[in-house]
């Protein structure tokens, strides 16, 4: 069981999307939100704060997202940062810019 914080970064890229507003990108954020985890939304990826075993669920949850659009071509690229050991906290890397 994998109990220690690490932090992911989330990027979802629609290929192709003829509505330049991205709605899916807003049903992802949605997701993200709604797992109750700490995140972060920005400009060009969402960082989330949590166990392995809780964003590899929140990875799972976005692919039935993404993959529900008949259709949808995307790139659903992932970042983790993972501290052996020691929890990963997003304050640690951002706080001194609050």
């Amino acid at each position: 069981m994998h109990r220690k914080l690490i932090n992911i970064g989330i990027q979802v890229v629609p290929l192709d999307e003829p509505d330049r507003s991205f709605p899916i990108i807003d049903e992802c954020i949605a997701t993200i939100a709604q797992s109750g985890l700490r995140h972060e939304v920005g400009a060009m990826e969402t960082v989330v704060e949590g166990t392995f075993d809780e964003v590899q669920l929140l990875v799972a949850a976005l692919h039935r997202v993404l993959s529900a659009k008949p259709g949808l071509s995307f790139l659903l690229n992932l970042r983790y940062h993972i501290r052996n050991g020691e929890n990963v906290y997003m304050a640690d890397k951002t706080g001194k810019f609050s």
